[in-house]
């Protein structure tokens, strides 16, 4: 799965069993995430690791906005 965006916020409620290998990133915003990540790279604005299984490509992109990943 991949999202882009130019100007704008992600908000994303997924089920509370998602697997997915994460790639947030956020030029000019935050990255939250409710669940818990094995992490590769965290930063204020981006973040890259594993959530449960990691079965799952999961890609968040935006310039302008927060990120943030809830059950």
């Amino acid at each position: 799965m991949e999202i882009d965006t130019i100007s704008g916020s992600v908000d994303l409620e997924v089920f509370s069993g998602f697997g997915a290998d994460l790639r947030l990133r956020s030029v000019s915003g935050s990255i939250s995430c409710d669940f818990p990540v094995e992490i590769i790279e965290q930063k204020r604005n981006k973040l890259e690791g594993t959530v449960g299984d990691g079965t799952v490509p999961f890609e968040v992109k935006t310039l302008s906005g927060r990120i943030s990943l809830s059950r």
